[in-house]
């Protein structure tokens, strides 16, 4: 077992959160304006309850907390998926790479605090492993 059963769990939780925010942002049944209030609330609910949240809500506020993760970051996924949301095209490298940094890399980064990761340049690591794989993609 690569991680300890609560860190598995940990890191199970923010996976199926970062699932929802794509979904959210992908859903073609659901007008775009109901995506964005979506994903609005999930920006407010990253800072506390809000009314009708997702039962998940609380799980990833009890992440935050219990792993000092910045906000900041699953900020930078919703602005990621909110890029989407208008299935945009991307016409330069910088606005490729932020796309990635925001859908991927983000998601590294909160990735390895969770994992407990905090050797040298794995903050690095994760930002271009984040940016290699949604290449890939």
């Amino acid at each position: 077992v690569a991680l300890r059963r609560d860190r598995r769990e940990d890191i199970t939780t923010f996976y199926a959160w970062c699932r929802v925010i794509d979904d959210l942002a992908d859903d073609p049944g659901v007008p775009r304006a109901d995506r964005a209030a979506a994903l609005d609330r999930w920006k407010q609910a990253l800072h506390g309850r809000v009314p009708g949240e997702a039962v998940l809500a609380e799980p990833v506020r009890e992440l935050i907390a219990r792993y000092h993760l910045r906000v900041v970051h699953f900020l930078e996924i919703i602005a990621g998926v909110e890029m989407d949301l208008d299935g945009a095209r991307y016409q330069t490298w910088d606005e490729l790479r932020l796309y990635c940094y925001r859908v991927a890399s983000a998601v590294g980064l909160i990735s390895i605090e969770i994992f407990g990761c905090g050797a040298p340049g794995a903050r690095e690591y994760a930002i271009d492993l984040g940016l290699a794989l949604q290449l890939t993609n």
